[in-house]
Formats: structure tokens, sequence, C-alpha cells
């Protein structure tokens, strides 16, 4: 999912995402609960159990929003299986036999040890399931079930509200503490919210007060819990998911929490990793490497591997997104608790492996968080979609997310709530247009928003087109807006095509890692690799398609469009990857093609072979390529006569730097400016000592006509 707070991905999964941060191996100090106060839940659970692959949709056609993350939650551990034909019957009642078989499947997860049970001695279970007689003996033999007497368990009885807190709060007892969690019997409940559970035995009377300080339950509303009234399957739901936020239970694979997204710049954050395995075991001693990006749509490339030229390992010994002797290692409990540094707004992923492992995201489990932090005032709204790379349309059925999300001055999301601002939906169906849907949204916590559409084919029997325009206005704020979606929506005034065409080939992409390399002629010499994409209309690989390969420097690629040097065919992913070497010290830009062999559709890069200026002065040289994550600028530098120089400056603290109008300013600044479209060009003064100079120099003037 893009931009949300907590992500887990096997196979086929994909982001787009920066920064450093201190792991440590060591569980941190407990965080003290908040001081009481009379009316507020003051145990709530820091973190969830129904996050990751537990949000994912579990296919129930008649569940109603307010129960749904409940019910898919309980589907994820496999706590329920439904009533089959894609139904749950969240409104139906829980019996006794029922309850019994949710908890015996919810202890697993929640890290109750399950061990077999002798008869409890109920005469009334025999004529039922092997499993609900397993489960009535196994929760009677941990006291968190109980008779109606000695020797009936009454398993047809509908559970009341009353009872279900009694359940839990035993469940509670026999279950160990997760991370963010709170033991039952530490909570002072402080707080008479309910008026109708005075005439209660002392033992559900308690069990309700410490279940709402804990957050399980919030009652039925005007002061009440209404203790006799039925349980129904979504209430049931609800109470079991909210319970085992508090316990151990996390989903398969590896899942990352924190207390708060929306940070000030310079905070340090708590975040914890949670490994399990598929049957929700904690899977201790297991090494997870974190890593992290400013910018994540530039963090993980279209073959699922990293960019180490954009983001950043923890800790410094680590190996970059590699599994190595540096990671830190869970916990008995599977747990991995650390601090993350958020000096500017980032986003972080963690991933469980194997010594030696390399991060890929198709095939590695992990877990994701994007941080917003408040570095100041909201300049812009930044537009971003989770289209495709290389997507011109979108196919019937498939949805696409717009999100907006301020920005400072400097492009840096800021935590700026309450923003709000109008979207008009234009559509055009197949020639047909509608005046156009408006809607107000506002920016959340994190300074974000979002809009989902989603159009289906209106009919099967021809082909039908859907075009959809945006418009954004009323900004509460004065603010730009930053047009960065796939086709450009508003910067552009394009519209985003829903189509049933079939796919066909229609975009190369030449993705590198980074875009220069330092020339060099020791050993084997500088390296690149790069991977080549293939996508239909719709952004999907196109596989087993040959594409050509070559260059215009025999010391690179090399090959000619008539004798290219490489001839592949896309994998299932779209892609292949060719890696190669350049024996030399000159510095040169190389130029890259990639075709189909059909000739159809062509795509170009360069990279560049940077060599180390020598101690001179270079006026006016151009600026090819900005790296302000690894503070290398590459520029070409020509001298009447010569051949271009392709050199690479490296920028630090020591420097000395001056604006165009020769006024010394801050590092900083001097990204700033070197970033705006009009700083094209800068001298440097190269010396012998620690101290380079570097100037900014305006744009040459355009020719008079």
């Amino acid at each position: 999912m893009k931009d949300g707070s907590v992500s887990l991905r096997t196979a086929q999964a994909r982001v787009a995402g920066l920064l450093a941060a201190v792991l440590l191996a060591t569980s941190l100090p407990p965080v003290p609960p908040a001081a009481a106060r009379e009316g507020e839940v003051d145990n709530e659970p820091l973190y969830s159990a129904c996050v990751g692959a537990a949000s994912r949709d579990a296919g129930f056609t008649d569940v109603p929003r307010v129960f749904q993350p409940a019910v898919d939650c309980l589907a994820h551990y496999r706590i329920t299986l439904g009533r089959g034909d894609e139904r749950f019957e969240p409104g139906e009642t829980v019996t006794r036999a029922q309850m019994a078989r949710f908890l015996i499947r919810a202890a697993l997860p929640a890290g109750i040890e399950l061990r077999s049970a002798p008869d409890q001695g109920f005469t009334d279970v025999g004529h039922l399931s092997a499993e609900t007689v397993r489960a009535v003996n196994q929760l009677a033999a941990l006291s968190i079930a109980r008779g109606r007497t000695p020797t009936t368990f009454a398993p047809g009885d509908v559970v009341t509200r009353a009872q279900m807190a009694q359940f839990l709060a035993r469940f509670l007892r026999a279950a160990p503490v997760g991370p963010g969690g709170t033991d039952i019997d530490d909570v002072r409940p402080d707080d008479e919210i309910f008026t109708d559970i005075g005439h209660l035995n002392r033992d559900a009377h308690d069990a309700i007060r410490r279940l709402y300080e804990m957050g399980v339950t919030t009652g039925t509303g005007y002061n009440s819990f209404s203790p006799e009234r039925p349980v129904t399957r979504g209430q049931m739901a609800a109470f079991i998911t909210r319970a085992l936020a508090h316990t151990q239970a996390r989903p398969a694979g590896v899942t990352v929490q924190t207390e708060n997204l929306s940070v000030g710049a310079g905070d340090r954050v708590r975040v914890v990793a949670s490994v399990r395995t598929d049957d929700f075991a904690p899977f201790q001693d297991r090494p997870v490497d974190v890593f992290t990006a400013r910018t994540a749509s530039r963090a993980i490339g279209r073959d699922g591997e990293c960019f180490s030229s954009v983001v950043t390992g923890h800790p410094d010994n680590s190996g970059l997104c590699r599994i190595d002797a540096g990671d830190g290692y869970t916990d008995e409990q599977g747990n991995l608790h650390f601090t993350l540094s958020v000096p500017t707004s980032l986003t972080m992923w963690a991933w469980a492996g194997d010594d030696g492992d390399e991060f890929d995201a198709d095939t590695v489990e992990y877990g994701s968080l994007r941080f917003t932090a408040d570095n100041g005032g909201a300049a812009a709204l930044r537009i971003t979609d989770d289209m495709p790379d290389g997507a011109l349309q979108v196919r019937y059925g498939d949805s696409v997310t717009f999100t907006f999300q301020a920005v400072d001055e400097d492009g840096i999301e800021v935590s700026h709530r309450g923003i709000t601002f109008s979207l008009r939906v234009y559509a055009n169906q197949s020639g047909t247009s509608s005046g156009g849907r408006s809607q107000t949204l506002t920016t959340d916590s994190s300074g974000r928003a979002a809009r989902t559409l989603r159009y289906s084919d209106p009919s099967t029997s021809r082909n039908d087109f859907t075009n959809v325009r945006l418009e954004v206005g009323n900004i509460s704020a004065t603010l730009g807006i930053e047009d960065e979606s796939t086709v450009g929506v508003v910067r552009n005034r394009r519209t985003v095509d829903w189509d049933d065409a079939p796919p066909v080939p229609t975009s190369l992409l030449i993705q590198q890692d980074p875009s220069y390399s330092r020339a060099t002629s020791s050993g084997s010499g500088g390296a690149n690799r790069l991977t080549v994409v293939l996508t239909d209309q719709y952004g999907r690989p196109v596989r087993g398609a040959r594409i050509n390969l070559w260059s215009n420097q025999e010391n690179g690629i090399g090959g000619s469009e008539t004798a290219p040097a490489i001839r592949r065919n896309t994998n299932s992913r779209g892609t292949f990857q060719v890696s190669y070497n350049r024996d030399s010290s000159a510095g040169v830009a190389e130029k890259i093609v990639a075709r189909t062999a059909d000739g159809a559709i062509s795509k170009t890069a360069r990279h560049y072979w940077a060599e180390e200026p020598d101690e001179d002065e270079y006026e006016r040289a151009k600026i090819l390529h900005k790296d302000a994550d690894n503070d290398i600028l590459v520029a070409e530098f020509s001298e009447e006569g010569d051949d271009p120089e392709i050199l690479m400056f490296s920028l630090d603290g020591n420097d000395h730097y001056f604006n165009s109008a020769g006024t010394p300013i801050a590092f900083d600044q001097f990204w700033r400016e070197i970033e705006e479209e009009d700083a094209e060009y800068i001298t440097a003064e190269i010396t012998d000592g620690p101290i380079n100079l570097y100037y900014l120099v305006p744009a040459p003037p355009s020719p008079s006509s």
C-alpha cells in the first residue's frame, strides 16, 4: 500500500521511498502509562495486532464498514473462517461453543501455550465436533472458560456482553503482554463510565471496567454497556482484535509499528519490528535489517532492489540492504526495538532474512513506515499517485489513489493538519460527460489527504473508455501545487484514462543506480549496473520480449544500432539487468540506447563516467547531475579547443560556498539554490588544501534574435 503507516509484502510486492537511525539490539524501557483521568482510557495499547497482512480485505461481502477491519484481522489469524460463500454473518449472535473455538484459535498468536487437556467433565458437549470439544476442555483447563455447573457447559447458550468481558479478561491474564500492551492485572480502573453494570457480580463488574481502561470496549453509548445484550459476531470480532493488541499477536512475516508517524524535525521515535512464522509464533534470534530514505518513490527500483545511492543503512557497520553481522536480532518474543532519528521526513523499511541475503521487494518479507516531520510551514501541496512506472492508462477494475501531501519550500513533507481544498472529478465515459463531482478534503496529522478512484467496465460487448480529469481549488492556505502524478493530471491538465483495450508493449525504462560512476582504470575499472524494463500501457510487465542494447562508448557497453552489444529477453517482471565495467580514468558521458527488436519502442539514458578534478579553476561548469544525498555534483567543463571533461565534485561542510552575487552562503543554502531550475552552472576552485571554493553562476543570456 502506498504511504501507509505499516505494510507487509511477500511476492509481487512493491514500494517506493530515506535517512539514518541508531539501531539498538536490546529492548527499550517501557513507556510509563499516561496520568489517569476520569472518563479517559488510560491503558490503550500503543500498537495493533491488525496491521500489515492482517489489514487486507478477507473477501467477505456482508460486513459493514464499522466491523470490516476487525473481521479482516480475524480472518488473517484464522480465528474465523466465515460462513462460506464470502459471508461472515456479522449480525448473528455468538454461542458459547462458537466463542470457545474463537478464543482457542486466538490463543496461539496471542502467545498462550496450548497443551492437550483432559476431559473437564462436561457431559453436554459430546455431540459437538472434535475441535469444539477440544477447545472447551482447553479453555476450561486454562481457567478462561467455566461451566454453567460442574458438569454442564451449555454450548448452545448465547454469550452476553458481560460474559464476553469475563472471557476476554481471563484470556488476557493467560496471555503474555506484547509490545506496547498492558498487563490486565496492572490496570487500575478510575472511571465509573457505565451506569448499568452496578448489579453485576464482582468478576463481571471488574472485567468490564478493566477492559474499558485498556481500550477493548467503549460500551453501547449514553454511559451504557448493555451487559445482558447478546454479543453479535461483528462485536465479537471487535472485542477480540482490540484485546489481541495487548498480546504478542502480530501478523505472519514482518511488521513495523510506532506510536506516531507525525513528528517534529529532529525527534527520535521508538519503533518495534515484529517477526512471526506462518503460524504466528515468535521468530527468535532473527536478524532484521533497517534502511531509510528521504524520497520513497526513488528508493526501490522496478526490479525490487534498493538503490544504494538513495537509501541509508543501519547501523553504520551494517551492509546496505543486506543481512549481516551488523544487524539487530529479535528477542525471545520475536520483536526488535530500536530508535529512529527523524531530522526530516522519511520512509523506513525493516526486513528479515538469513546472513548474506540481499533485499528484494519481490521475495523478502518487510514492513515499512512513512514519517512526516514538521520542519516549518507548508509551502505547497504535492500530488502523487500509485500508478506503476511507465503506465499510460488504467485497466477497468483497477484503482488509482491520489495523495495530496503538504511540503515545505524545500519539497520536504511536513505534518500540517487541517489544510482544506476542493477536489472536483470530471469523468467522460465513452463520450458521455459528467458535470463533475466535488468534495472537500482535509489533510491529517501527517499533512496528507487521499482520494481513490476506481471505474468498472460498463459493457463487455464493446470497447469502452473513461477519461478522468482532476481539478484542485479553494486551498485554505496560500499554497502552490507540485504535481508529480504519473500523467500530470493538474500540471499538464491530462486525464487519467481507464480502458479495456488488450495490453500491448508501450514503454521502455532504463534504471541506473546511480546514473554516474567514478572513472578509474584501477582494477577492472569503474562499474555500472542498469535495469531495462518493458511495460504495457497499464504499467504491467511484458515478458519474453527481445530487447537490443548498445551505447556510444566502445569502452562501455559498446555496439551499435545495426550490431547491438547485448540482446536479451525480458523475464516475468518485464526486466533484465546488465552489469559492466569501464577501464578508463577519463570522464565521458555514455549514451545508452535500448530498443525492442521490432524497433517500435526506444529509450535512451546517459551514464556519466566522472573523473576527479585537478587542482585548478573550473569556470562555468554545466551541472549534469545533482546527488544531494551524497553531496556530489557531476558537471561538464569545456575549454576552447579541448574535449569536454566530465567531473565529479565531492562537496562537504569544510568548503566555502557563494551565491551568484558572490556573497558567502551556508552549505545547506547552496544546495537549496543549486536545485532550483536557474542554477545550472558552477565555478569551482579546487585547492591543495581542505577548503575548496564553489560559486553559483547564472545561466548564460539567451542569444538575441
